[in-house]
């Protein structure tokens, strides 16, 4: 198998587990110099308007994500509140994290830390 074909599989069976909106975006893997260093809110900020959505916008993203997860469960918990929070620093971290770099498609380690 040639290492074209071998990068074309990955990337097939990649794009396969993730659905639009959240196809993969391979530009989140180096993020601009002045987002590497910004606080975690800046982050949040900084992914949310890198992928166009606005607060509400990514609270259902979230809730999206969360129900594929749980079926049957109370998966409408994320709101617009809670986001704007955690872009004003109010909140340090969130169990949602993996969830807002899927839906902004950017890099979970980076906007963690």
């Amino acid at each position: 198998m040639s290492r074209s074909n071998r990068s074309d599989d990955i990337a097939q069976l990649l794009n396969f587990h993730l659905s639009p909106p959240f196809a993969l975006d391979y530009s989140w893997i180096i993020p601009p110099i002045e987002v590497c260093s910004v606080d975690f809110k800046d982050r949040i900020r900084w992914a949310r308007s890198h992928a166009g959505l606005t607060q509400v916008e990514l609270a259902k993203a979230i809730n999206e994500l969360t129900k594929a997860e749980d079926a049957g469960g109370d998966a409408d918990r994320c709101t617009q509140v809670i986001i704007s929070d955690l872009e004003r620093g109010m909140v340090k971290r969130t169990g949602y994290l993996t969830h807002i770099a899927v839906a902004c498609g950017v890099n979970p380690a980076w906007l963690a830390f």
